[in-house]
């Protein structure tokens, strides 16, 4: 007669990190070095780096959904400036994109909202901010 080992499964959730814990992953350091052609799509841009007639944030999420602390922020600084805005869904745990398009601000106007939604989700977590092209939605 065979023996049958019990299994155990285990459900690991991370507690919420303190601010001590977190690292702002929405900006760069000022000292940082310019991105190179090499970078990955989704990473950070400077703070300081010039903007275009994009600017996207991706909120991704590993295991447990999005911030969405850090999307109530963006939400509540963002939207109400009028900036044309689009939401792309991408993930299976609420994972987004939110696109603005700043072809209708001047180049001094991009860069006071960009620094205000960088300011908005600096201590999100799993947040990016740059200038990429919006995932497709699902």
């Amino acid at each position: 007669m065979q023996r049958a080992w019990p299994f155990v499964f285990l459900l690991a959730c991370r507690a919420p990190a303190t601010e001590a814990d977190v690292t702002p992953t929405a900006t760069a350091a000022a000292d940082a070095p310019p991105m190179s052609a090499s970078a990955p799509a989704n990473a950070p841009t400077a703070p300081n780096a010039p903007i275009g007639n994009r600017l996207t944030v991706h909120f991704g999420s590993i295991c447990c959904g999005t911030d969405s602390a850090a999307e109530q922020r963006l939400e509540q600084v963002a939207v109400p400036k009028g900036v044309k805005h689009e939401l792309a869904y991408w993930g299976k745990e609420g994972e987004r994109d939110d696109c603005f398009d700043l072809s209708g601000l001047d180049p001094n106007e991009r860069a006071a909202f960009a620094k205000l939604v960088r300011d908005a989700v600096a201590k999100g977590e799993n947040v990016v901010v740059d200038s990429a092209e919006c995932h497709e939605g699902r």
